[in-house]
């Protein structure tokens, strides 16, 4: 079985916020806290952002 974290998202309000003010750490752990816990892949949306997506998503 393959497993993909789809926690860091922007339509979660914690990681919008955590987004727009480049909450690097608490991203990061959001991640590794998905790895751990068995994620093969991560998958990462900042689509809620239209205009910044592809900086944000850098």
């Amino acid at each position: 079985m393959l497993l993909i974290g789809e926690l860091i998202n922007a339509s979660r309000e914690s990681i919008a916020k955590a987004i727009e003010v480049q909450n690097k750490p608490l991203i990061q752990r959001v991640a590794r806290d998905q790895f751990e816990n068995g994620a093969a892949y991560i998958d990462i949306n900042a689509g809620v952002f239209r205009d910044n997506e592809t900086q944000y998503l850098k």
